[in-house]
């Protein structure tokens, strides 16, 4: 087992770059992360360490934001099933709901064009 123990405000830096590998990847073996290139340039720069530090607290704030949105319709135990029924109804069209009011999120062209700094300009 490895430890790494990254100096003050490089650690960020260093975590959100080990963490980009996808989730489908296969497990990296010990000899291939001991090979592994690390680019330093980044970690090294602590501009970079206060805009991932910015973009963890947007995490942060979203999943707490989210957390409770829609609740376990078995929390309870209701006996009731038309009850029952109506309340699963109801969590599942809040997901309907939901889920379109994230689709625009998960769109790449829509966020670019949110993120651009200086507008659109649209003419009707």
């Amino acid at each position: 087992m490895f430890v790494l123990h990254p100096l003050p405000k490089r650690g960020r830096a260093l975590c959100e770059w080990l963490n980009s590998r996808k989730d489908d990847a296969p497990v990296p073996s010990i000899r291939d992360l001991m090979n592994l290139r690390v680019p330093v340039g980044l970690i090294e720069d602590e501009e970079i360490d206060g805009l991932l530090n910015d973009v963890q607290s947007g995490r942060r704030k979203l999943r707490s934001a989210t957390s409770e949105v829609l609740p376990n319709v078995f929390t309870r135990t209701e006996a009731n099933l038309s009850r029952l029924k109506n309340e699963i109804r109801s969590a599942a069209y809040e997901a309907r709901l939901i889920g379109d009011l994230v689709r625009p999120l998960e769109d790449p062209i829509l966020r670019a064009e949110w993120s651009y700094p200086f507008g659109t300009c649209q003419t009707w």
